[in-house]
């Protein structure tokens, strides 16, 4: 029916509904769910809707998986769609991280500045530096509860030494 879909970063790659039906299906088993058939219907029910939304046009990961929430929804599994809407958040949000992340390992090697008397710009600093703000990274994505998480990247309040939070005491 379809032969691409555009991913995220621009590429277009052959489409596959079978990533509908097993997203469906994994949403489906996090709440209880054993029907792999359902999530085959539930998928067809999504091609239909995508043909008739985008016909003859390439759409992108995130307009399926829109149009799977719709269908989940409209179909009666509003658990199931919770489950899967959640799992697209997560993921989202773990997509985000390592974009920041990988800004700021930029940033870092790029760097020439000293903003701190006791770290060189030799190499091995510099690792030390992107290990830092990894663990960072880390922290506020997957540890720390995400209304500190937020007080903290708004500047409301100030984790000292964020970087060592899961390994010391020392600064809590």
């Amino acid at each position: 029916m379809f032969k691409v879909i555009q991913k995220r970063d621009g590429r277009k790659v052959p489409f596959d509904d079978g990533k509908i039906t097993d997203a469906i299906f994994k949403a489906a088993m996090a709440v209880g769910g054993e029907d792999r058939q359902t999530a085959m219907e539930l998928t067809i029910e999504t091609l239909k809707m995508l043909k008739s939304q985008y016909n003859g046009h390439v759409f992108g990961v995130e307009d399926v998986q829109d149009v799977v929430e719709k269908v989940l929804i409209e179909s009666g599994y509003a658990r199931t769609a919770k489950a899967y809407i959640l799992y697209r958040d997560r993921r989202t949000r773990i997509r985000d991280a390592k974009g920041d992340l990988m800004d700021a390992v930029e940033e870092i090697l790029e760097e020439t500045n000293r903003e701190n008397a006791n770290i060189s710009n030799s190499p091995s600093a510099k690792m030390l530096q992107i290990a830092s703000a990894a663990s960072k990274k880390y922290y506020l994505t997957r540890l720390i509860p995400e209304e500190l998480s937020l007080a903290h990247q708004r500047g409301d309040i100030h984790i000292h030494d964020l970087d060592f939070y899961g390994k010391t005491l020392t600064c809590l």
